[in-house]
């Protein structure tokens, strides 16, 4: 079984994770854990941990096949934090794990500082394909931290990450794969969220509307 915890940055995405392998480990589950070697945002390299300071031990990897090579096969959960930062076969990986009878449960982001569905490392394929694969999906939302015109911070549910570069908001050509903490993301609402140079939809509601009627 897989199950996805998704949403944008500041979700509580790995708060989710970690509450659910305590929850797992009380009924005695074997869980094991890995992440990606380089994210160490909030932790040692060696460490899984949540914004508000919660840790468990994680093994890291850099590369999707090395889940596999340095898996407990006595394990009955596996759990995979910041999905987005692997390469492509992470897909596969997770589906030999599937298949194999293992209950996976992975977090990580949908979409990138762009609105679009997040591509892996490298590769072809996105987070997205993950998803049309889960069994379970568990979509969380942050709260808007954008500027109402009055000063005040919206407060609305945030479904995107905006990423920002001196204080303003970075360009649509800007790399996907930039790993940073609130220096360089914000979650925002659709309404305040913003992509400088994004392109146009080619597609006009009002057209839309007409071919319709």
């Amino acid at each position: 079984m897989l199950t996805v915890i998704c949403g944008p940055m500041f979700s509580g995405k790995t708060a989710e994770l970690i509450r659910l392998v305590r929850r797992d480990r009380i009924g005695g589950r074997k869980v094991q854990l890995f992440k990606f070697e380089h994210d160490a945002r909030y932790a040692q390299k060696d460490q899984m941990a949540s914004m508000d300071g919660v840790h468990l031990e994680a093994v890291p990897v850099d590369h999707s096949k090395q889940i596999l090579t340095k898996l407990d096969r006595s394990c009955n959960d596996v759990v995979i934090d910041e999905a987005q930062f692997f390469d492509d076969g992470i897909i596969d990986v997770i589906r030999a794990l599937v298949e194999s009878r293992v209950y996976v449960k992975v977090a990580g982001l949908t979409l990138d500082f762009r609105g679009e569905a997040f591509p892996f490392a490298s590769g072809e394929r996105t987070m997205a394909d993950l998803l049309v694969s889960a069994d379970k999906v568990v979509q969380l939302s942050a709260v808007c931290t954008g500027a109402r015109p009055d000063g005040r911070v919206c407060g609305n549910t945030a479904s995107r990450t905006q990423r920002l570069i001196d204080g303003n908001a970075a360009s649509y050509d800007s790399p996907v794969h930039i790993i940073g903490a609130a220096e360089l993301y914000e979650a925002r609402c659709f309404k305040h969220h913003e992509v400088p140079g994004r392109p146009s939809c080619p597609v006009v509601l009002e057209q839309c509307m007409l071919e319709l009627a």
